[in-house]
């Protein structure tokens, strides 16, 4: 596989799948009723196309998942993680477009009410800390450059 930022990326984010028990307050939220259709790969990417995330918008959500699961995530947690953390760091970052839930909805495909309370509870679980200092993000983005000179 090629090396870029989003594979990179993907990566960080499979690899915080685990098969220890997790206990998260909220995790119940983030937990699809059956294994999602489309791969992780595909949905991924799908989020990163539709949504015109600059790669440093990934990482800054990839941080953002990091902070909101420190134990990991199951595998059936994955899609919906990946979606709400890259729309979060989207609209801390470049929101300019005042993107409504329904759009985010569609690239995800799930109800807008859904992805409402998806963003609430990852915004609860991390005490709405969305800011990423400049030192953390650069840590980030250079980790994820590392292979590349």
């Amino acid at each position: 596989m090629e090396y870029t930022i989003l594979n990179e990326a993907l990566q960080k984010y499979k690899q915080m799948i685990t098969k220890n028990k997790l206990s998260y307050k909220f995790m119940k939220f983030f937990m699809s009723k059956e294994n999602p259709k489309i791969s992780i790969e595909t949905y991924f990417y799908r989020i990163c196309q539709y949504s015109e995330c600059p790669d440093q918008v990934v990482a800054a959500g990839q941080i953002i998942a990091e902070r909101t699961f420190p134990n990991g995530i199951s595998e059936i947690m994955i899609h919906r993680v990946m979606l709400i953390s890259i729309m979060l760091a989207f609209k801390m970052y470049i929101d300019h477009f005042r993107w409504k839930l329904d759009r985010w909805a569609n690239i995800g495909g799930i109800h807008s009410k859904e992805i409402y309370s998806l963003e609430i509870n990852m915004l609860t679980a991390i005490d709405w800390r969305l800011l990423i200092t400049e030192e953390e993000f650069l840590k980030k983005y250079r980790s994820l450059r590392v292979h590349k000179i």
